[in-house]
């Protein structure tokens, strides 16, 4: 339970340190959420927000763990598949955003294409648990 409270501490730091200067760089860079023309008006404060923020959050949680489970002696091959997993799923999120800044508008992967992707990531911890035994 320590090594959970250690990773969380790890984590934490390491998103508070790295999220400004990578949010003010997405601001500088102006890569930000585009707001469709139907909903502009409701939808207004979230106009120029900086965009592939979980990028970093998902980096601090990646290193947070593998610190704390190195630490703890306990970098398994399941403890990898886990992380694995997580790094497929921010991969997913990041080509979602990628599409957005790229077309300039609020049409990133479609809804069939990202749940593809999303069971496709989720097929590698299902496989591992199945041909383990």
């Amino acid at each position: 339970m320590i090594m959970v409270a250690v990773a969380f501490l790890i984590t934490l730091t390491l998103t508070l340190l790295s999220g400004v200067p990578y949010l003010a760089f997405m601001k500088k860079k102006m890569y930000a959420q585009y707001i469709k023309e139907e909903v502009q008006k409701l939808h207004a404060a979230k106009n120029k927000t900086p965009t592939t923020g979980g990028v970093f959050i998902v980096i601090s949680i990646i290193l947070g763990s593998l610190i704390a489970l190195f630490m703890a002696q306990e970098l398994t091959t399941r403890a990898m598949i886990v992380l694995m997993t997580l790094i497929f799923y921010m991969f997913t999120g990041f080509e979602d955003d990628i599409k957005k800044i790229k077309g300039k508008q609020n049409e990133g992967l479609s809804p069939r294409a990202k749940l593809a992707l999303q069971i496709a990531v989720s097929m590698l911890p299902a496989f591992y648990i199945i041909f383990q035994q």
